[in-house]
């Protein structure tokens, strides 16, 4: 397909757009109406481009971030001319944005080609008869989103999450509107790819591609697609398939009858997709050609995974619910990470996405949940999930709140999840759809429990009637939790995010957690003093009740209404709990703020594992934080690693070594495996402090089944006793730890062990 980027140096201008009065409709306008011109490079956000022309400061230092709060009251135009030449095969010219946030009106030679009303997607407007050989001048207008609802009639139920209504309204990512976890952002701009394309006369428009069964010895597959053209009889055309993965090749031809059509096909000895730890991510490198006889007319590639999924649950309270999630009929111990936002300026995701998905592998976890919060994400994070092996969970980009129900919106959000399931469903890694993030919550939270609350049917008819038209075979839950008509709490289904009061990690609520499944959990961990360093102004850096500390917390102070909790005051007190007091000073509470994140969520994980199988996954909370703040993240927004990073990188060893908690005095030792390994496995557990040898010896140990081997002591009320877990799997070593204590521990000899043996395992 020929192409034409469009990205790189525009133009900018911006002014205030008043209500009630008559603002610039066109580029002329705005040049007429003395707006102010900047340059700007495409990707980006006009909060962005600003910055980046020195005339807003860095809203991510300090308290900067309250400088931008008029700007959302602005009109922008973006402008640029390009050069065109024809391309050299006949078919329509199109212009593609992939991103357009929000409100968007797009001219081409001052000519409306196109609007656009939802950030989420991309668009594309014919510009066939619109566009000229030679020199062509491109204008995007971008009202004011929040502007927009000065005059809506809004739902009085309608709400959403922290202290602001709009982000259900407006589709854009509801963190943009200010989270716990996020800045309040409303940006502006084009933030993806701008592309010129020639659509061919003849194309395959869709191709859809289902595993219906696999095993080792043969797989079945069906083709679907579509395809326009025009040639007048579709006479003598066929599409000709192809697929390679390594030695293993498939290919067929069949005759074109129709503009749509549906193959069914085997591949013998196939070469399967797995998630890591449970095989190789195959991929087959496909290509498609429509022919005229002899003729190729058109080719179109991708890359499938030959793969069955399947969920396995039951929406039941206690041990009557069930929720696992199948691989080529394997059972997989789900490991992962909440996927947020990559950067508050989503025109850089593209630049952090890479370097965040070598973290989340590195760290040994085989599933990302895509909150539903965020923005959907882009084909290369979907293409780096593919051949990683990591199983992508996909939130419809829908969170904590109570949306619109009118038929306006059920159309709009139909036109989005089209666009989404449409581009997505090829990718081996995507397993799961859910409707939304907590919106069966939101409703419980303000106390409506009448049926027709509970019958979302935003989740209930308009998505699942999107899937059963684009993807009709992959599992989905309506909404994370899910709650069914009968469920009286936000913690009586299998599925749970178990959040509860935050306090000690080993306390009454986080031990007698009973989901069958555990899909968002966390705990907090400051930044290094060096990392605060760069957002925190220095004679604000050692006040943790200081108003920037605050900012960063994150809570929004220009709503003017507190969240409710405080991550800092959160924070300490978890701090406390383990280590009775936390340190004054900020090197030390930092360094305690750390440990006490690290044991925490190697606790969670290993807790889960050691439940299996009645328990088949957790995913944290989170990996990566979208600005710089105080959070749940285990690396900081400046890709600086914490220390639950390391340990959760040991805790999620495909095989390794776990402790259960005390009983009778005894810690039951527990060889952990999740995966395809079997083999002979060499242990031994030593005094972390002294090298003493505690236990040892060797066993066998079953693929994705967990082994008890032996018990250790447990230490004694006043004592506390720092193992080291050592496995040898196949020549494949695993390192761990486990610290058997009576809270609170002693701050500094826990910072001794960690310094002289655990940070070096």
């Amino acid at each position: 397909m020929q192409t034409l980027s469009l990205n790189g140096p525009w133009k900018m201008y911006y002014g205030p757009e008043i209500p009630g009065k008559s603002n610039p409709e066109t580029l002329e306008d705005a040049i007429l109406a003395d707006y102010t011109s900047i340059p700007a490079t495409v990707p980006c956000e006009a909060q962005r481009a600003l910055v980046e022309a020195g005339l807003y400061p860095d809203p991510f230092v300090d308290e900067n971030l309250y400088h931008f709060r008029k700007l959302e009251f602005y009109r922008f135009f973006f402008t640029r001319t390009f050069d065109y030449t024809p391309f050299d095969e006949p078919g329509r010219i199109v212009l593609q944005f992939d991103g357009l946030d929000t409100l968007a009106t797009v001219f081409l030679n001052d000519q409306i080609v196109g609007t656009a009303d939802n950030m989420l997607i991309s668009h594309t407007f014919d510009v066939t008869d619109t566009i000229i050989p030679g020199k062509n001048t491109l204008t995007v207008r971008l009202d004011s989103a929040i502007n927009s609802l000065r005059d809506k009639d809004i739902a009085i139920a309608v709400h959403g999450c922290e202290q602001f209504g709009e982000q259900v309204l407006l589709r854009k990512p509801g963190h943009s509107f200010g989270w716990d976890i996020a800045p309040r952002l409303v940006t502006a701009g084009i933030w993806r790819d701008v592309t010129l394309k020639l659509l061919p006369e003849t194309r395959i428009t869709q191709a859809y591609f289902h595993t219906t069964h696999a095993d080792q010895n043969r797989a079945h597959l069906r083709l679907k697609y579509t395809l326009t053209t025009n040639d007048l009889f579709l006479e003598d055309l066929t599409l000709a398939v192809t697929g390679v993965c390594g030695e293993s090749q498939f290919s067929f031809e069949c005759k074109v009858v129709s503009f749509t059509g549906q193959v069914h096909f085997s591949v013998e000895n196939p070469q399967l997709w797995f998630p890591v730890g449970y095989g190789s991510p195959n991929l087959y490198s496909v290509t498609l050609a429509l022919k005229k006889g002899q003729v190729t007319l058109y080719t179109e590639q991708l890359r499938i995974g030959i793969r069955t999924v399947k969920l396995d649950a039951v929406f039941k309270k206690g041990d009557e619910g069930r929720f696992t999630l199948y691989v080529n009929n394997t059972p997989i111990f789900v490991k992962g990470s909440n996927w947020v936002p990559l950067d508050a300026f989503h025109s850089r995701d593209l630049e952090r996405t890479e370097k965040a998905i070598e973290l989340l592998y590195d760290c040994g976890c085989n599933t990302v949940r895509c909150w539903g919060g965020n923005v959907y994400e882009s084909d290369l994070f979907f293409d780096l999930c593919d051949e990683k092996g990591l199983l992508v969970w996909q939130d419809f980009s829908m969170g904590c709140g109570i949306y619109p129900r009118d038929e306006a919106f059920r159309k709009t959000l139909a036109k989005e999840a089209e666009s989404v399931v449409k581009r997505l469903r090829n990718h081996a890694s995507l397993v799961l759809w859910c409707g939304d993030n907590e919106n069966d919550c939101a409703y419980f939270w303000a106390g409506q429990t009448h049926p027709h609350s509970r019958n979302n049917p935003l989740t209930r008819q308009v998505i699942p009637d999107v899937l059963a038209d684009h993807d009709p075979y992959r599992p989905y839950i309506p909404s994370s939790p899910y709650l069914t008509l009968d469920m009286q709490s936000d913690t009586d289904g299998p599925e749970q995010h178990s959040w509860g009061p935050r306090d000690y990690f080993k306390g009454d609520f986080y031990r007698n957690i009973d989901a069958h499944f555990i899909s968002e959990i966390g705990y907090h961990g400051c930044p290094t003093p060096e990392s605060l360093a760069k957002f925190i102004p220095k004679d604000q850096l050692h006040n943790r009740r200081g108003t920037a500390w605050t900012t960063h917390n994150t809570d929004y102070r220009e709503s003017g209404v507190p969240r409710g909790y405080d991550r800092i005051e959160l924070m300490e007190k978890q701090v406390d709990c383990l280590f009775g007091n936390a340190p004054k000073e900020l090197p030390s509470f930092a360094l305690a703020s750390q440990f006490t994140q690290a044991e925490a969520k190697k606790f969670f994980i290993e807790t889960a594992r050691i439940l299996k199988p009645r328990r088949m996954g957790l995913i944290w909370w989170n990996l990566l934080d979208c600005w710089p703040q105080i959070s749940d993240a285990v690396v900081d927004y400046y890709f600086n690693k914490k220390i639950a990073y390391e340990y959760i990188t040991r805790s999620q060893a495909p095989v390794c070594l776990l402790c259960a908690e005390e009983k009778n005095n005894c810690h039951q030792v527990i060889l952990a495996n999740d995966g395809n390994q079997s083999g002979w496995a060499v242990y031994k557990i030593t005094n972390a402090e002294t090298g003493e040898l505690i236990a040892s010896g060797s066993a066998y140990t079953e693929a994705n089944v967990n082994l008890p081997l032996c018990q250790i002591p447990a230490a004694a009320k006043g004592e506390t006793i720092f193992y080291r877990l050592t496995v040898d799997v196949n020549g494949i070593v695993a390192e761990n730890h486990y610290v058997s204590f009576h809270a609170p521990l002693n701050f500094d000899r826990y910072a001794k062990v960690y310094h002289n043996t655990l940070k070096t395992l």
